[in-house]
């Protein structure tokens, strides 16, 4: 591994960190592979021309050299790493901040947006079920209605109502589970316009369900059930 792509990988913002560290150890381990093939080039080198006299001195001198010429090399390559390595953390804190801008930017959209378009929604926990449908069946109480939830922001207030037993006047609807939404006084009523005023009382399903396939399918969990509703304004 040569010296420019030791330093890549080394500013490489997706590697990961065990990667990195592998290929740190491979680049040394490398290096110190090729100084000693170097000194024993050379020690060889010595020993082909000179006397073992001259040997000794000519390469405890060049050893030395040696040493000082490599350490120079090592600690210039180092400097540019680590320059390196400084502007790559120059340039991730710009990034940094760049992104920071634009996800604020993004939630001021998003807040924006929110105040005219958006999801709302009811999740309604029946609990005790068995004896919601049972006062139904004896028509103690045929209908029960959900907590009252807004159809957008400053919007129009709503429910959920349920028949759990059906409709006992619709031949058609009986055993069946029903699910309506009637729209009560909005708490905007000063500005806000009806459109519910001109379509029927209740708007939902006659024939939500078949109980049978209610109570077997599931649905009942620990004698509770959730209905939900989900209002887009746009």
């Amino acid at each position: 591994m040569d010296l420019i792509s030791f330093v890549n990988d080394l500013t490489d913002v997706d590697l990961k960190e065990g990667e990195r560290r592998r290929k740190m150890n491979a680049f040394i381990k490398s290096y110190e592979i090729n100084l000693i093939r170097k000194h024993q080039i050379k020690k060889q080198n010595l020993k082909n021309g000179l006397s073992i006299e001259e040997e000794e001195i000519e390469f405890k001198h060049g050893d030395t050299q040696t040493e000082e010429d490599e350490s120079k090399i090592i600690n210039h390559e180092l400097q540019a790493v680590w320059k390196k390595v400084n502007e790559c953390e120059i340039n991730q804190v710009a990034r940094m901040t760049s992104l920071t801008n634009v996800f604020r930017k993004t939630d001021d959209l998003m807040a924006r947006v929110g105040k005219y378009c958006g999801t709302y929604q009811l999740l309604w926990k029946v609990r005790n079920f068995s004896n919601v449908l049972q006062e139904a069946k004896e028509g103690k109480k045929l209908m029960i209605q959900s907590p009252a939830f807004d159809s957008h922001r400053n919007g129009y207030k709503m429910q959920i109502s349920l028949l759990p037993n059906g409709d006992s006047k619709d031949f058609e609807s009986r055993d069946h589970f029903i699910v309506f939404s009637p729209s009560s006084n909005p708490a905007n009523e000063s500005f806000l316009k009806r459109p519910v005023e001109e379509r029927n009382k209740n708007i939902g399903f006659q024939k939500f369900i078949l109980l049978e396939d209610l109570m077997e399918g599931g649905f009942v969990q620990e004698d509770s059930i959730y209905v939900g509703a989900y209002v887009d304004i746009f």
